[in-house]
């Protein structure tokens, strides 16, 4: 083999091994280029989507109760768990940390992807009456450069 091809083919390997040890620093930094997030504006009531098992999201929504954004939350939840709707693992977390049960609504249901559960949460919505809401989701890119402890 030629030194030149071989030289190529370690800057190769070399940058895969890279690629592979950085792979979720370099994935987190392409996909926050992508992110584009609003500052929180009044709503009628901000609506927590399930899928997050660290308490990011009731979090953030229970902040912008406490913060004046929102009177109140739907934590929507999906069943799965052991048995458990996630709503009914997020509110005690959300209520351990300080806050009050009454900022949020229970939604259980059996939805499995997020259309799915955008239309549990539409029908709840309306028959609320509630017709401006808050989205509370997760920036996986960014859990991706600083993972959740």
């Amino acid at each position: 083999m030629k030194s030149r091809t071989r030289a190529t083919l370690l800057v190769i390997a070399g940058l895969l091994v890279l690629a592979a040890v950085f792979h979720a620093r370099i994935l987190g930094a392409m996909g926050a280029y992508l992110i584009h997030a609003d500052p929180p504006q009044k709503a009628d009531v901000a609506v927590v989507l399930g899928g997050d098992g660290w308490g990011f999201r009731i979090m953030t929504a229970a902040q912008l109760v406490r913060d004046g954004y929102v009177p109140t939350v739907i934590v929507s939840g999906p069943d799965g768990a052991y048995g458990n709707h996630e709503c009914d693992l997020a509110i005690p977390f959300a209520v351990k940390q300080g806050y009050p049960e009454s900022y949020f609504i229970h939604l259980e249901h059996g939805a499995r992807s997020t259309q799915a559960e955008a239309k549990v949460v539409i029908a709840e919505a309306r028959k609320a009456g509630y017709h401006r809401i808050a989205v509370v989701t997760s920036n996986f890119s960014r859990w991706a450069i600083d993972p959740p402890t």
